[in-house]
This record gives C-alpha cells, sequence and structure tokens, in this order.
C-alpha cells in the first residue's frame, strides 16, 4: 500500500518499482464481502454486526479457528449525550467530546486526557437521560461477548496497551490459541502473523473515510488493505467482512478486490482535479495559541502578506483547523498550494517577522496530515 506520491514516482520513472504478485507462502488473499450497513437502518433493526459477520463469527468459533474485529476508535462510546435537550459533554480545553469509557465508569478526553465523572443529571436542562452514543472497541468486546459467551474475547487499544506488559501477554495468548477473538484498534491493523486466524471484521470502515482531510480515501484503503491482510496467512482460506454506509466507495471496493492500481488510478485523478499532491506541493502554515483574538490577528496578517509575497500558487485560508482548539491552544491553519518546482522559501521569509504576545506559527512543507 504505497503513497500516491511514490507509486507516481515509480510509475514515471523517478523510482524503481517492485511488486510483490503472490501472497508469501504461496497463501490465498482472502475472500472479502462488504456489508451495506444501511440496510439494518432501513428495515429499523440497526446492529453493531451485520447478519453475515454473526453467523461468520460463530462459524469461526465452532470451528476452533480465530478472528480478529477491528475498529479505529477507543472507549465504549466517542461521546455522552442528554436525550432531552441534545447538549454532548466536551471537554473544556480541546473542542472534542469526551469520551466514555466504561470500564474506568469515566469520561474521557484523547486530546489532553482530562478526566471526569459521568454525570447523571444533564447540566443545561437537568434532565435524567444522560446516555453514551456511538461505538468504540470497548463496547465491540462487550457486544461479541454477549453474541458468543463460551469464547474467550481480548481487547487491544492504547488504553490496554499501555498498561506494562499488557500488549506482549494479548498477543501471545492469542498466539497460543487461548484467545478466540482479538478485538482492537489500528494496533491489530498490520504486522500481526497468526496463521489460525480465518475472519477477519472491519465494523466500521467510514470513521476513516469521513476524516477532512484530502488523504482519507487513501488512507481508507490501507487500512482495509492492512487489515484485511491479517485472515488467512495459513493453510485455511481467510474471509474478511467490510461493514460500511458507503459500499460503493471506491477504496472500499478496491480494498475488496485487493487491487491498488485500481484505487490508484480512481485517486491520482481526484488529486489532479482539485490540485493536491502528487501534482502539486502544499505547505500548511498553523497558528496556535491560549488566546484567540492573538491567533485571529496573527493569521489573518500570515494569510494577508503571504498573498503578496507568493505568486506563484494559491493561498487558502485562514481558517480553524478541524480541531479548533487542543489542550487550551487555538488553532488557525493556511494553506498554500505551489508548483512542484517552486522554492518554499518566499514562504518562511513571508512570515519571519510577524509576531503576537499570545501566538505563534509554524510551517510544516509537505504535510502529512492536515488535522
Amino acid at each position: 500500500t504505497p503513497s500516491l506520491e511514490s507509486f507516481e514516482q515509480a510509475r514515471s520513472g523517478d523510482l524503481k518499482l517492485l511488486t510483490l504478485p503472490s501472497r508469501a507462502a504461496a497463501a490465498t488473499m482472502p475472500d472479502v464481502l462488504i456489508e451495506d450497513m444501511t440496510e439494518g437502518f432501513k428495515s429499523g433493526a440497526p446492529s453493531l454486526f451485520s447478519p453475515t459477520l454473526q453467523a461468520l463469527l460463530k462459524e469461526t468459533y465452532q470451528s476452533g479457528k480465530q478472528s480478529i474485529l477491528f475498529l479505529n476508535r477507543r472507549a465504549y462510546s466517542p461521546f455522552v449525550m442528554c436525550r432531552d435537550c441534545g447538549h454532548k459533554l466536551e471537554c473544556e480545553t480541546c473542542a472534542v467530546s469526551l469520551a466514555y469509557h466504561r470500564a474506568e465508569s469515566l469520561l474521557r478526553c484523547h486530546h489532553c486526557d482530562r478526566k471526569m465523572n459521568v454525570p447523571n443529571i444533564c447540566p443545561v436542562c437537568e434532565g435524567e437521560r444522560m446516555k453514551p452514543f456511538g461505538m468504540g472497541a470497548e463496547r465491540v468486546h462487550e457486544e461479541v461477548q454477549q453474541l458468543l459467551p463460551q469464547a474467550a474475547i481480548a481487547r487491544l487499544d492504547r488504553d490496554i496497551a499501555r498498561k506494562k506488559g499488557a500488549l506482549e501477554e494479548i498477543l501471545t495468548r492469542f498466539r497460543g490459541g487461548q484467545t478466540d477473538v482479538l478485538v482492537g484498534t489500528q494496533m491489530v491493523a498490520k504486522g500481526l502473523d497468526f496463521p489460525n486466524v480465518t475472519l477477519v471484521g472491519v465494523i466500521a470502515a467510514d470513521i476513516s473515510l469521513n476524516i477532512p482531510d484530502f488523504r482519507a480515501s487513501e488512507r481508507t484503503f490501507q487500512l482495509l488493505s492492512q487489515v484485511a491482510g491479517r485472515a488467512g496467512r495459513g493453510d485455511h482460506h481467510g474471509r474478511v467482512v467490510i461493514q460500511t454506509f458507503n459500499p460503493l466507495h471506491p477504496a472500499v471496493l478496491a480494498a475488496k478486490d485487493h487491487d491498488y492500481e485500481e484505487f490508484f488510478e480512481y485517486e491520482i485523478e481526484q488529486r489532479k482535479l482539485a490540485a493536491y499532491p502528487p501534482f502539486w506541493r502544499l505547505v500548511n502554515i498553523l497558528c496556535t495559541g491560549k488566546d484567540r483574538e492573538s491567533v485571529m490577528r496573527l493569521s489573518a496578517a500570515a494569510a494577508q502578506k503571504l498573498r503578496v509575497e507568493v505568486t506563484n500558487g494559491d493561498v487558502l485560508g485562514p481558517a480553524f483547523c478541524p480541531i479548533e482548539r487542543i489542550k487550551g491552544s487555538w488553532r488557525r491553519h493556511i494553506m498554500i498550494k505551489l508548483p512542484l518546482e517552486a522554492d518554499v522559501e518566499p514562504i518562511r521569509g513571508a512570515v519571519e517577522g510577524l509576531k503576537e504576545k499570545d501566538a505563534r506559527l509554524a510551517i510544516d512543507v509537505d504535510p502529512y496530515t492536515l488535522s
């Protein structure tokens, strides 16, 4: 799953292309099924697991094989909301919802690690129906335990792995066959080689698709391809179930067919039309500070000066970042699109003398993420 930039360089001859046309040890690629999760909502019976995935989980367990369930989201649910007035509990210093961790009975911010107890009464309307919404790996663990009450289920995510020795113990038990189902986040998506795993379930492929970043489709294809590769690595054929609300998305369809080039041909055209890498260079200028007005003034002044100095590209913004505040710091950014051969040095010169007491600028050339 190379980056689009790397593959385009290989296609143009700047890099040498080396291919691996078949799986190691002559293993066959797993069969991939796409499950349209809108069907459950249409029928009025939405479920965490589609009927197909439920049946395959039971079949795999009964046959003595192992399963991996992947959901790239920690905690039990991503937020807690009042069902009477709709108020969501958010972090006081970050512009994000507090995630509900049921095992600890706590709300936690996944950016600053602020913790608080779950209130019984809504702080806005004093209603008594504060309920968790959405799903995380902790909830998937609970649901699969209910589906397979006799099975040994383990969870592997950052919350578990930061406990000393937990990562090694969980993987050792899974490798030894003492665990039937491993539920995890991105930690289980790549690098694991367990020959007895014949089923992989992707609970919600749309989480990474909906991130506001031009690389969202690429990262989704990479993740789906990588996690699918955990199934059928031994003598037994593997099966993969991808649950999604976007069953016709090119990233999902290409991952189903194990076809990188199919995805590349689609995505490279989108990048070309939108003037993104590998056809243009990006420079992201991030303005941060504890004082909102200082950040607004500094980012506006930087954008104004850049529009004068940068004559061979496009200056977009300033605008608030997708997460506009982290650990009490406000965040605005300016994105600059430049031709590939352009010199980025004038950008530094343009903003070098700009100052605000409570704000600072950081220049990220060829940024990996825009969040």
